[in-house]
Parts: structure tokens; C-alpha cells; sequence
């Protein structure tokens, strides 16, 4: 039978989890492993046994992380008359409710709570899948909810979204402090990078090593760099370090504003979810919290549906 519609995982935030937290700690695992059990020529006494320890500790952990990662993101196929989830086939009548939005906590080493929707079938059994391990769960959400909630004919929704229209257009921007701890780190890392670069002549393997590791830092810490910009019409996303990156919703294609921590001690975070269920996370460091309130009263002037979750 034709797929309707195929789930697809996150290139970065599925992929990345696998490489950081599973891949990295296997091969480190691996090496403390194999340093432990090839001693170098001359070593008069063995390394102690903690360093083998350390080695099986990082290895089990990444391979249980892969693991986790790889059964809580089960490839989802849509089908005119079921889901087949996994190795799971399950007929659109087995379902008995759907909760589309909300948190739950993802099951790998506490109970760490991320935006996720739930099927609940007539048999008692529910099945969690997380929105930030794939790139399209919003279309399973909307076939979802129209098919099984609506009882109506599947129909893909799209909304229209602008690039280069938006120029000339005025607009309330909130970009908080560009002196906050995490700006200012992402500005100091590659500068640092490159004096040390200059002032040691490094061999090519240690060079390239040096600038990735410098890079990724740079990378990861522009990340938490968005700040948002509000009009009649539009909520933006614009980023202080990526002046490229431009995400433009529509103020009539919001289903609600969602301000969040995702992770303790990260940065406030604010998360779109539009009609058509798609749903994405920003971090933005540089708000403060009047920043954020702001934020919200502007919002909610326009009739945006706003949850605040923060504690403040």
C-alpha cells in the first residue's frame, strides 16, 4: 500500500545527539581500552585499573545512548487506513486519542521533558514520539488530527512564508543584551583560536583537529544567539552571529508561542508551534527577563496564543 507519509529524522538534532552522545564516548572508551591493554615499550609499572574502568564506562554508555536514541525515534509510515510505527502496524481504529502537543519526559538517564505528541490505542497502550528527533512529525500530527480528532479527508497544509519581502517592513525587534556571558564567549573563542594558531606552528592533522573543535564551539554557542522580531503581520527569527538566517511565521499561521526552558541552566528558549502543527525551538540567550515579558505583551496584543513557562 502507498506511504502517504513518511517520518524523517532530524539531520542535526537527531544525528548530532548520536555523534556526541553515543559515538564520541564509544571511541573514547575504545582508546582508554586499547591504551590500558597496549603498554608502551619502557613503562615499568601498568596503568592502574581505573583507567580500564573509565574505558567499559564510556563504551556501555555510548552504546546504551545510541540505543535509547535510535528506539524512541522508531521510523513512523502513514497509510491511507493505518500507522505503521517501527515494526508496530497499527489499523487507524485501534487509536483511541491523540494528544498532539504537550510534554513528556524522554526515557534516557532522568526524566528530562520535551515537546513529544502521544497516541493512546483502545487497548491501553500508548506510544510517545518526540518532535525534536525528526524534521517532519508535523505532517503525522495534521494527518492525525484531521483523520482521527476531525474525522475528515487528510489534506496537507502549507503555509506561505516570506524571505525578501519582509525588508521594508517596520517592526518591534527584541534582542536583549549583547553583553550577555554567552555572546560574548562565542565572540572570544575564535579569536583566541586564531592566536594560538599563529603563534604555534602546528602540524596539519593537529591544525585541522584545533579549528573543527574551535569552530563546533563557535557553532553550537550561535545556536542559543536568536532574538525575535514582531509586527502586525509577522513573528521573525533573526540570529546575532548568523546575520544569514532569517524564519519568518505569519501571525495568522501561529497556533501558540510557547516560552520554555528545554534543558535545566540553558538558555530561555521560545518555541513556535503553527497550525499545521510544525513545531521549533529557539534559544536565545542575550533576553533578559523584562526582555521576555515584553516579548509576551506584544503577542498577546496581536491575539497570539502565549504560554509562559518560565519561572519569573
Amino acid at each position: 500500500m502507498e506511504n502517504l507519509i513518511c517520518s524523517r529524522r532530524h539531520p542535526l538534532q537527531f544525528f548530532l545527539s548520536i555523534i556526541f552522545s553515543g559515538i564520541t564516548f564509544c571511541l573514547l572508551g575504545l582508546f582508554l581500552i586499547y591504551v590500558y591493554l597496549t603498554p608502551k615499550e619502557g613503562d615499568t609499572e601498568p596503568l592502574g585499573i581505573e583507567f580500564l574502568s573509565l574505558g567499559i564506562l564510556f563504551l556501555v554508555y555510548g552504546l546504551y545512548s545510541i540505543r535509547k536514541y535510535f528506539k524512541n525515534s522508531p521510523r513512523v509510515k502513514i497509510q491511507k487506513e493505518k500507522v505503521i510505527i517501527g515494526r508496530k502496524n497499527i489499523n487507524l481504529d485501534q487509536i483511541e486519542k491523540v494528544q498532539l502537543v504537550g510534554k513528556k519526559p524522554f526515557p534516557f538517564l532522568g526524566s528530562h521533558q520535551m515537546e513529544s505528541m502521544e497516541l493512546i490505542l483502545k487497548d491501553g497502550k500508548k506510544i510517545t514520539l518526540f518532535d525534536k528527533l525528526y524534521l517532519n512529525l508535523h505532517e503525522i500530527k495534521s494527518f492525525l488530527h484531521q483523520v482521527i480528532i476531525l474525522k475528515e479527508e487528510y489534506v496537507k497544509i502549507e503555509f506561505p512564508t516570506a524571505k525578501g519581502t519582509l525588508a521594508f517592513q517596520n517592526f518591534s525587534f527584541f534582542k536583549g543584551s549583547l553583553v550577555s556571558l554567552r555572546c560574548i564567549i562565542s565572540w572570544i573563542i575564535p579569536i583566541l583560536f586564531i592566536l594560538t594558531i599563529s603563534a604555534n606552528k602546528l602540524e596539519w592533522p593537529l591544525l585541522l583537529i584545533f579549528s573543527s573543535f574551535g569552530l563546533l564551539l563557535f557553532f553550537l554557542l550561535s545556536l542559543q544567539l536568536n532574538y525575535f522580531g514582531v509586527n502586525q503581520s509577522y513573528l521573525v527569527i533573526r540570529n546575532h552571529n548568523f546575520i544569514w538566517h532569517k524564519k519568518n511565521y505569519p501571525i495568522d499561521s501561529i497556533e501558540i508561542v510557547v516560552f520554555e526552558n528545554e534543558i535545566p541552566n540553558a538558555p530561555h528558549s521560545l518555541r513556535v508551534i503553527t497550525k499545521n502543527f510544525e513545531s521549533s525551538l529557539f534559544q536565545a540567550a542575550t533576553l533578559r527577563h523584562q526582555d521576555w515579558t515584553k516579548l509576551q505583551n506584544k503577542l498577546r496584543s496581536l491575539d497570539v496564543k502565549v504560554s509562559n513557562e518560565l519561572k519569573f
